[in-house]
Protein backbone atom coordinates (compact mmCIF):
# COMPACT_ATOMS: atom_id res chain seq x y z
CA UNK A 1 0.00 0.00 0.00
CA UNK A 2 3.04 2.13 0.92
CA UNK A 3 3.86 2.17 -2.83
CA UNK A 4 0.26 2.86 -4.45
CA UNK A 5 0.60 5.70 -1.74
CA UNK A 6 4.04 6.99 -2.43
CA UNK A 7 2.83 6.53 -6.71
CA UNK A 8 0.05 8.98 -6.33
CA UNK A 9 2.10 11.19 -3.82
CA UNK A 10 4.74 12.66 -7.33
CA UNK A 11 1.53 13.60 -8.69
CA UNK A 12 -0.49 15.01 -5.85
CA UNK A 13 0.26 18.39 -4.25
CA UNK A 14 -1.84 18.16 -1.39
CA UNK A 15 -1.68 14.24 -0.57
CA UNK A 16 -6.01 13.97 -0.42
CA UNK A 17 -6.12 12.11 -3.14
CA UNK A 18 -3.14 9.84 -2.69
CA UNK A 19 -5.00 8.67 0.54
CA UNK A 20 -8.48 8.29 -1.46
CA UNK A 21 -6.91 6.14 -4.43
CA UNK A 22 -4.25 4.27 -2.68
CA UNK A 23 -7.59 3.25 0.07
CA UNK A 24 -9.65 2.30 -3.22
CA UNK A 25 -7.21 0.27 -5.14
CA UNK A 26 -7.11 -2.10 -1.73
CA UNK A 27 -11.00 -2.06 -1.41
CA UNK A 28 -10.85 0.15 1.88
CA UNK A 29 -14.20 1.93 2.89
CA UNK A 30 -13.56 5.53 1.80
CA UNK A 31 -16.58 8.24 3.92
CA UNK A 32 -17.06 11.77 3.58
CA UNK A 33 -17.11 13.38 6.69
CA UNK A 34 -18.05 17.14 6.65
CA UNK A 35 -15.20 19.75 7.35
CA UNK A 36 -16.10 23.62 8.29
CA UNK A 37 -13.31 26.09 7.36
CA UNK A 38 -12.59 29.45 8.42
CA UNK A 39 -10.70 32.13 7.83
CA UNK A 40 -7.14 32.66 8.35
CA UNK A 41 -6.33 34.14 11.43
CA UNK A 42 -2.70 34.83 9.90
CA UNK A 43 -0.50 34.29 6.62
CA UNK A 44 -1.24 33.94 3.38
CA UNK A 45 -2.73 30.42 1.36
CA UNK A 46 0.15 28.83 -0.94
CA UNK A 47 -2.49 27.86 -2.99
CA UNK A 48 -2.33 29.01 -6.82
CA UNK A 49 -5.84 28.47 -7.87
CA UNK A 50 -5.45 28.22 -11.24
CA UNK A 51 -2.14 26.12 -11.22
CA UNK A 52 -3.58 23.52 -8.26
CA UNK A 53 -6.99 23.39 -10.10
CA UNK A 54 -5.55 22.10 -13.07
CA UNK A 55 -3.63 19.43 -11.41
CA UNK A 56 -6.78 18.48 -8.94
CA UNK A 57 -8.38 17.46 -12.24
CA UNK A 58 -5.72 16.25 -13.68
CA UNK A 59 -6.24 13.69 -10.83
CA UNK A 60 -9.62 13.03 -11.26
CA UNK A 61 -9.06 12.49 -14.77
CA UNK A 62 -6.23 9.72 -13.66
CA UNK A 63 -9.03 8.18 -11.33
CA UNK A 64 -11.95 8.29 -14.34
CA UNK A 65 -9.00 6.25 -15.99
CA UNK A 66 -7.30 4.07 -13.68
CA UNK A 67 -10.74 2.99 -11.44
CA UNK A 68 -13.51 3.57 -14.57
CA UNK A 69 -15.92 5.33 -12.02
Amino acid sequence: MKKDYLKYLEVDPFGDFALIFAAIKHNLKVVEIPVRYREREYGSTNIRRFYHGLLLFKLAWIALKEFKF
